[in-house]
């Protein structure tokens, strides 16, 4: 998977996180350049494969949600 990630010209950013509260639970936070750029992602063979070969090590499909960025740090023109 980190193959697919390095290779995507559409990721702006991309941060696998371990989940404190519970070890078991790993989340992961993308940022695409657009819609287009997420959905060419999805159907990325390094991805399918990594859904393919963790199917059995997950207790369900990743989820994801797509949300709107209001504000960050970098890239910000706010003082």
């Amino acid at each position: 998977m980190p193959e697919a990630v390095q290779r995507n010209t559409g990721h702006r950013a991309y941060v696998l996180c371990a989940s404190q509260a519970d070890p078991d639970v790993l989340m992961v936070f993308q940022q695409y350049r657009d819609a287009a750029a997420a959905q060419e992602f999805l159907a990325d063979p390094g991805y399918l494969r990594y859904l393919e070969e963790s199917r059995d090590l997950l207790s369900g499909p990743p989820e994801a949600e797509a949300v709107e960025p209001l504000w960050s740090k970098e890239g910000s023109s706010e003082s």
